[in-house]
């Protein structure tokens, strides 16, 4: 999930962010996936998305990111969207934590 020696968020911009954090959002979108035995036409199907996109995102390339996107796949994959949130750098995981 998220590593453990994380420094905290990113203040940098969008583009900033998807070239830092990309990596780690990709593996969480394809560690999801996976542990669901979906194939990246399956999930593009469900979401209406583009499997090429899906996984460019899971190589952490996100030269096409959006967040509209980003929110159907956490969706499909069953991924809390906060957590790909923390993934890119948006919050804190400590955040999370301590918010009902």
């Amino acid at each position: 999930m998220i590593d453990a020696d994380w420094p905290g968020p990113d203040t940098g911009s969008l583009k900033e962010r998807a070239a830092k954090h990309g990596g780690q959002l990709g593996r969480l979108l394809r560690d999801a996936r996976e542990r669901q035995g979906l194939t990246l036409l399956d999930v593009a199907r469900k979401g209406d998305l583009n499997s090429g996109t899906i996984e460019r995102w899971e190589n952490g390339i996100l030269d096409n990111f959006d967040a509209v996107r980003l929110r159907i796949l956490c969706s499909v994959l069953e991924v809390d969207h906060r957590v790909a949130a923390v993934a890119l750098g948006f919050v804190d995981a400590e955040d999370l934590r301590s918010r009902p």
